[in-house]
């Protein structure tokens, strides 16, 4: 109610046309301000989601303080499973550089130095980034990971920071259609980049175009900086300057149903109204539809659509800009072998073969995926993590959806497919279609 009261107070300050567009929604408001009203309205989902667990006093119910977006200084690491010797135990203080440009997590573990002589502080990215104003890339539980498991990963850290093994300089964009793990492929790259890179790397929600930022530019301060950065939709310019542009997709079913357990369902449709909708209208009509076989069937179906045509515009773009997705992962492939997905997402990003398939650098990032799921609201700045879903939420909630989504022969056809881009109507329609590429391309010079 409070987040109503508040958007109904900004419409109002806003003139007219503006407010018409984007406050309540309708067909004939512009598509970016409604995908981005669209993406804010889950993150705050998910946030709410969370907080709900919390009590009034800001207490998880364990009793722990519930993180806050900006991670607090970790406590102090416990110590190696194997410590070294006190003569042979570097001393080194927590998050500094030492003379020969390594760099100290704590006592107990030393990064070999970032060959890429970039600081990340210097990139103009946003502020909320990972890497800028001194956060570091890596969140508290992965530095503590690190801690207790210094001797198993020593031999992968010295590979992935020799000369040549992690493409200092390039921009990782991971992208996916809503609800289909792009967070956890973002984690998963985030924290490749972290062990290569992690002092001239910066990351975080919303990709910003690598050339703006100086990134593979020669001869600029910001030539051998990394960027790893998640989103929904390439922004100027992205879709031709990535270096390497990473997506997931999953179950077309799973992505629809998590859909309406955020509650982005049932919305109203107002096209050719003169007059949008007030609140009591809209929820009135969210309400019936929930209620009602016959309005969910086609917004479940409509859902689907949308989903597809996430999809192939990210591809489209890509394809249009004369470059390609490096590699797009089928969560449900994940859960069947996190191993080989670790090491495949590290080649795609153009890491090199000794480091990718290290055995303790991937043990590290599947343990981080476990983390990851089990505690959501976890260094949420970091993660850019939201709530997970559970099976007993699917049936409550869920239990008509796939029956519906195979009556429409597209969505039918694209979860058949397991939601490849090949068997995405969508995308083979602007594939075929010479207005639209003409059209893509005047858009993007």
């Amino acid at each position: 109610a409070k987040l109503q009261k508040r958007l109904d107070a900004r419409l109002a300050a806003q003139p007219a046309g503006q407010a018409q567009a984007v406050g309540r929604g309708g067909a004939g408001s512009d598509e970016a301000i409604a995908l981005k009203l669209d993406t804010l309205m889950q993150r705050v989902d998910s946030i709410a989601s969370l907080l709900a667990k919390v009590d009034g006093s800001e207490k998880r119910h364990s009793g722990e303080d519930l993180r806050p977006e900006s991670p607090p200084p970790s406590p102090p690491p416990p110590p190696p499973l194997s410590p070294p010797s006190q003569k042979s135990r570097p001393h080194k203080s927590k998050d500094k550089s030492s003379d020969d440009g390594a760099t100290g997590i704590g006592d107990a573990l030393v990064l070999p130095p970032n060959p890429s002589g970039c600081d990340s502080d210097s990139v103009p990215a946003p502020k909320e980034y990972c890497g800028k104003q001194g956060k570091s890339c890596f969140d508290s539980w992965e530095k503590n990971y690190m801690e207790r498991h210094a001797a198993q990963i020593k031999k992968g850290l010295a590979a992935i920071r020799a000369p040549g093994c992690f493409p200092h300089g390039a921009s990782v964009s991971t992208m996916g259609y809503f609800r289909t793990g792009s967070t956890l492929m973002y984690n998963i790259a985030r924290v490749w980049g972290a062990l290569g890179a992690d002092g001239s790397l910066v990351g975080g929600y919303t990709c910003k175009n690598p050339v703006e930022l100086g990134m593979g530019i020669s001869g600029s301060d910001q030539e051998r900086c990394s960027m790893i950065c998640k989103d929904h939709v390439f922004h100027t310019d992205l879709a031709k300057n990535s270096h390497v542009v990473l997506m997931t997709r999953r179950d077309p079913f799973y992505s629809v149903c998590s859909r309406k357990l955020m509650d982005v369902w049932c919305n109203l449709d107002q096209t050719g109204r003169k007059e949008k909708a007030e609140w009591p209208e809209l929820n009135a009509y969210k309400k019936k539809c929930k209620e009602s076989p016959e309005l969910e069937r086609p917004e479940t179906m409509k859902q689907c659509k949308a989903l597809m045509k996430m999809q192939a515009d990210i591809y489209f773009e890509r394809e249009v800009m004369g470059k390609t997705i490096a590699f797009d992962m089928l969560t449900e492939d994940y859960e069947n072998d996190p191993h080989g997905n670790v090491q495949n997402i590290a080649k795609a990003m153009g890491i090199c073969e000794e480091a990718a398939s290290d055995s303790a650098l991937v043990a590290f990032i599947v343990a981080m995926g476990v983390e990851l799921k089990k505690h959501p609201d976890h260094d949420m700045g970091i993660t850019q993590m939201h709530d997970v879903h559970t099976e007993e939420q699917r049936q409550a909630k869920c239990s008509n959806l796939n029956a519906w989504m195979s009556e429409d022969e597209d969505c039918k056809a694209w979860m058949d497919g397991h939601a490849l881009a090949e068997s995405n109507s969508e995308l083979q329609r602007l594939r075929k279609d010479p207005i639209a590429r003409k059209e893509m391309i005047k858009k993007k010079r």
